[in-house]
């Protein structure tokens, strides 16, 4: 089934079953990207957060739009995640390259210890797009502003949040893009995604939250121009994030 190939503006997680004894649930997270070798296909990651592995066991889209080959049925998967791992679980291909998919993805997961919980149900609601544009797919507009950008001052360039508390990014961080004279250069679309340490924070539609002690990075850039992706965009800025209890 072609939409079924395993592998930073609202992304919802909501357990639907009681939490999981000696792991914690919210530590057990789901992030979507777009995919750089097809701009409107979704990769989902899978984080485990927690000291203790977890066994993803069964996978289902629901509600789909634009999916290529559709829902289909459950999927029995059976993916061990370790601690403070981040795993690929799914690869969803759109339908119309136009546009991206929309879709929700009901999938449950239980400890590999038996006796720290039963399986756990969530419904992952994918139904808006990611942060972050699709890399071949921005807006013409967009690549040629962004293509006069020569460098990104953010302030602060730290920002600290506690475990299980957020933080609105577009209102504590203060971005300005510069030309190369040192000019701003207005109508810059930011960029903003969890660079590394995915463990310890979740961006979703601008809002930061911190899930366990810890530090990441937060990459700010620029849209990229279509074909140019790159893991150090041009004009990028990183903003080192520290996560408290």
């Amino acid at each position: 089934m072609r939409a079924w190939t395993s592998l930073v503006v609202a992304v919802v997680a909501a357990p639907l079953a009681a939490q999981a004894k000696g792991v914690n649930p919210d530590l057990v997270s789901l992030t979507v990207r777009a995919s750089e070798g097809a701009a409107y296909d979704r990769l989902i990651f899978l984080t485990n957060g927690n000291a203790e592995t977890v066994i993803v066991t069964s996978l289902r889209l629901v509600e789909c739009v634009n999916v290529d080959g559709g829902c289909g049925a459950t999927r029995n998967a059976q993916l061990r995640v370790l601690p403070d791992q981040e795993v690929l679980l799914l690869r969803v291909k759109a339908g119309a390259v136009s546009h991206p998919p929309k879709f929700k993805l009901s999938y449950t997961w239980k400890p590999e210890r038996t006796e720290l919980g039963p399986e756990v149900e969530v419904l992952f609601d994918h139904s808006s797009p990611p942060d972050t544009l699709p890399v071949t797919g921005v807006r013409k507009r967009d690549a040629a502003v962004a293509a006069a950008v020569d460098s990104i001052v953010v302030a602060p360039a730290t920002v600290t949040v506690h475990v299980g508390a957020t933080l609105n990014l577009g209102k504590v961080l203060r971005m300005t893009a510069l030309d190369a004279e040192g000019k701003t250069v207005p109508g810059i679309t930011f960029r903003m995604a969890v660079d590394t340490g995915k463990l310890y924070a979740r961006l979703s539609g601008g809002i930061l939250t911190g899930l366990k002690p810890g530090s990441a990075l937060l990459l700010i850039s620029p849209p990229q121009p279509p074909g140019t992706a790159s893991v150090h965009p041009k004009g990028a800025s990183r903003v080192t994030v520290t996560v408290v209890p």
